[in-house]
């Protein structure tokens, strides 16, 4: 598949009887997750159970990237890079000044020292670190969005956030699911 092609999962053509096998197979593929009960009930945030807890993630998300793979219908959509995750947390304001750094740099005559280029150069600097922040960590602030709509127990937020993030973009880094391990295994589980 083209790498600016992605899939996107067409939950609007499922009928009842498709969200059903939806629903029964995800709960299939849920029964081999290792559910990590020392890992979330620990309060010391101790390094192994925070591995743990990353990996029980890891899995929730494998499980219903494959649910969503063979059970939903799918269209193909070209991968545009306009939408920025974390652009409003992160990025939006050094945006907005760096534009009216460089708007204030335009209108004093595109000065190459002094004041207005110092100002012009370091807010665009600071917008850029910014954006190269946002895009060099796509994947964590996906799952930070997701936590925190889990957080302000908000289940529609949630789950919306579940779709976006579950297509063929989703990267399985489960080292073993109910003791297997390797992709090739782990599929075979199922067949």
């Amino acid at each position: 598949m083209d790498s600016d092609v992605c899939t996107v999962p067409m939950w609007n053509n499922c009928d009842d009887k498709t969200l059903a096998y939806y629903t029964s197979y995800v709960d299939h593929l849920l029964q081999y997750v290792t559910i990590p009960y020392d890992a979330l009930f620990d309060t010391t945030r101790d390094k192994v159970h925070q591995t743990d807890i990353d990996k029980f993630y890891t899995d929730i998300c494998a499980c219903l990237s494959k649910a969503i793979k063979d059970v939903i219908p799918c269209r193909n959509r070209p991968v545009s890079d306009f939408n920025v995750p974390g652009w409003n947390t992160y990025v939006a304001e050094k945006h907005e000044a760096a534009r009216k750094a460089y708007m204030v740099w335009i209108d004093m005559g595109k000065p190459r020292s002094g004041y207005y280029a110092d100002t012009m150069r370091k807010t665009r600097a600071t917008f850029k670190l910014a954006l190269r922040f946002c895009r060099n960590h796509i994947e964590e602030l996906k799952a930070d969005a997701c936590a925190e709509n889990v957080f302000k127990k908000d289940s529609r937020k949630f789950w919306n956030s579940v779709y976006k993030v579950s297509n063929n973009k989703a990267t399985c880094h489960a080292i073993s699911v109910g003791g297997v391990t390797g992709p090739e295994n782990v599929a075979t589980m199922w067949k």
